[in-house]
């Protein structure tokens, strides 16, 4: 078959920056944001001219549609691509608003030619926003993931791996099993840190017939934890759900699939190396404490923190009111956690007080404020226009 003259395709999208080798554990990708965790992300796509002739201007145009309508539209630095030519632009400077609803992410491949194939020269991705769930699956059970066949009768641990940008405290796992998990097993959340340590543990659950899916279900089982588990921000941790072993099977469902190393499987009797990397994405999701994640004592706060107005565009105003004279201070970060604005500490009387901030030099986007009373945190979003 001859090649066409001009014909440019994208052969992958992506919405983040993802690269194990290159990253480690920073970027990866989630079909489910909580809040408190949204971040600025890297749209990018790995492009080929599939033509004989050179291709011209070749960019890649990016428009982000959001639960309020359209969020972002920007294009890649231009190339001129030779045939067979394979590129990665990416367009930068998308940061949701935090909206909670799904996110939709149109990327087209363009260029100066006319395109004789425009069939394969787009692709349409999505991702949540949720109050507080965090997850890399689908949502809908559809395939499963069990102990190896070289493991029979041996506990095995299964879950993703997940990478804060802002300080948070994790409440609950969630698992979704398939109808092939024998009942009234046993399971438990297991929260491992970046060496692999446990540092929390949930409950045991015993499974019941209700709580099992059938290929196409979406039912979860919620692990909670007796205290919140704290997550750093720039640390690594890995959400999974243990078995304790024996007779008795216990059938995950996945859905979706996972790049190499963020989602896990652990035979923890097993000598080193006991961890596994699947592609089949578990159906392992994190509960976060909330909308913001953060202690709910406000100390000598009376009542609530409040921005008005928020959204806002050029200046914003930090009202509360103290019961006691305290020491206050706010602080500003940005989406990927950055700190953009920060007040020293002064000592405020009683009573209700206002903070104007001045918002002229921040882009557009989600942060997150702090105020700070006499070392209790209390954090609010923030959107600038």
């Amino acid at each position: 078959t001859d090649l066409p003259e001009n014909d440019m395709a994208l052969l992958r999208a992506r919405l983040t920056g993802f690269d194990f080798d290159n990253t480690g554990l920073a970027n990866i990708d989630y079909s489910i944001y909580p809040l408190s965790q949204v971040r600025g992300m890297q749209l990018n796509g790995e492009v080929k001219n599939k033509g004989y002739a050179t291709q011209t201007n070749t960019m890649l145009n990016v428009s982000v549609d959001g639960p309020m309508g359209n969020e972002f539209t920007g294009s890649s630095n231009s190339l001129d691509m030779a045939a067979a030519q394979v590129e990665f632009p990416s367009v930068n400077g998308f940061v949701p608003s935090g909206d909670l609803g799904t996110y939709t992410v149109t990327f087209e491949v363009v260029q100066d030619q006319t395109d004789e194939d425009p069939s394969n020269n787009g692709d349409t991705q999505s991702f949540m926003v949720s109050s507080n769930e965090w997850a890399q699956d689908d949502g809908v059970c559809e395939s499963t993931q069990s102990r190896g066949p070289d493991n029979q009768n041996e506990a095995f641990w299964l879950g993703n791996r997940v990478d804060p940008v802002v300080d948070d405290q994790l409440v609950a796992i969630k698992v979704a099993l398939h109808e092939d998990t024998d009942p009234n097993v046993l399971i438990q959340g297991q929260v491992l840190d970046g060496t692999d340590a446990v540092i929390a543990m949930s409950n045991e659950y015993e499974v019941l017939p209700g709580d099992l899916n059938p290929i196409g279900g979406s039912n979860f089982i919620t692990l909670t934890f007796d205290q919140p588990v704290d997550l750093l921000a720039g640390e690594a941790y890995t959400l999974m759900v243990a078995t304790f072993g024996g007779p008795e099977e216990v059938v995950f469902c996945t859905s979706g699939i996972s790049v190499p190393q963020v989602s896990l499987i652990h035979y923890p009797q097993m000598a080193t190396p006991n961890f596994f990397y699947v592609t089949k994405t578990p159906m392992v999701r994190g509960v976060m404490a909330g909308p913001i994640g953060i202690d709910e004592n406000n100390g000598p706060l009376a009542g609530g923190l409040s921005l008005l107005p928020n959204p806002a565009d050029g200046f914003t105003d930090v009202r509360f009111e103290l019961l006691t004279s305290a020491q206050v201070s706010t602080e500003l970060r940005d989406a990927s956690g950055r700190t953009v604005m920060i007040a020293q500490p002064t000592r405020m009387s009683a009573g209700p007080q206002t903070v104007r901030m001045d918002l002229e030099a921040l882009a557009p986007g989600l942060y997150l404020h702090t105020l700070v009373v006499d070392g209790q945190r209390n954090t609010v979003r923030l959107v600038v226009r």
